[in-house]
């Protein structure tokens, strides 16, 4: 895999994390149908690890091999939480922490010399995401890419809509469910929302090495969490190794 590849194998893992099927409330009809994400402010750390992946799915690595963990990108990222945030997860595969509206992964990949100028990277890690939602049933819908600036260093941030669907599965007149020649749940052909979330991400570059950042929140809680995504996005600072 060359080194943009795996860099937007790495964003679009990010993605399954923000749009991954979760359950339905019918217990007995989980396997057939696609829900929506699970809520970030209730993910178990568990879960967590599960959803970030390993190294054989998501590197984070680039054509350049890291000799020691500590020096890993991801380890010069710091931040400083509002209140209310949790840590979930913070190792060398990336961050994850939970707010009381939502949620924000942070992924990084080491030596900004391996890649394509930020307004590449952006633009292709933004496609990777719409791709990767399609297969969860979602669709996404992105703004036009807007100039700022995270820990002092020129960044993009894209603002973006997600909205899951399931397709319920069909009932007969006596409301059971109807079922194929191969006794799976036959799906109604007309989908229903499952779920809209406001998501904002973020591309940077620092000194040395490649960060983003994915903040997100439900519908109805995306007004009440912005407040605290863009206290958290004012405290960052990258640290030279």
């Amino acid at each position: 895999m060359d080194k943009m590849k795996k860099a937007l194998a790495a964003v679009a893992a990010v993605c399954l994390i923000l749009t991954g099927c979760g359950k339905s409330n019918e217990e007995e009809v989980t396997e057939t149908t696609t829900a929506a994400k699970p809520d970030f402010s209730t993910a178990s750390a568990e879960n967590a690890e599960d959803l970030l992946g390993d190294e054989e799915t998501v590197s984070i690595y680039t054509g350049k091999e890291v000799e020691n963990e500590e020096d890993l990108a991801i380890f010069k990222f710091n931040c400083t939480l509002p209140d209310g945030f949790e840590t979930v997860i913070d190792n060398a595969e990336g961050k994850q922490y939970s707010t009381p509206f939502g949620g924000i992964v942070v992924k990084a990949q080491n030596y900004k010399e391996e890649f394509q100028n930020l307004e590449v990277f952006a633009d292709s890690g933004c496609a990777s995401i719409k791709v990767s939602n399609m297969l969860y049933q979602a669709d996404t819908e992105f703004s036009e890419p807007i100039k700022t600036t995270v820990a002092g260093f020129d960044a993009i941030r894209y603002d973006y809509t997600v909205t899951s669907y399931i397709f319920p599965p069909v009932t007969d007149e006596n409301g059971e469910y109807v079922m194929d020649e191969n006794d799976q749940y036959v799906l109604s052909e007309d989908k229903e929302i499952n779920g809209e979330y406001v998501d904002r991400v973020y591309y940077f570059y620092s000194d040395e090495d490649v960060f983003y950042i994915i903040c997100e929140a439900t519908k109805e809680n995306a007004e009440a969490a912005q407040a605290g995504f863009d206290e958290f996005i004012d405290s960052i600072t990258i640290s030279k190794k």
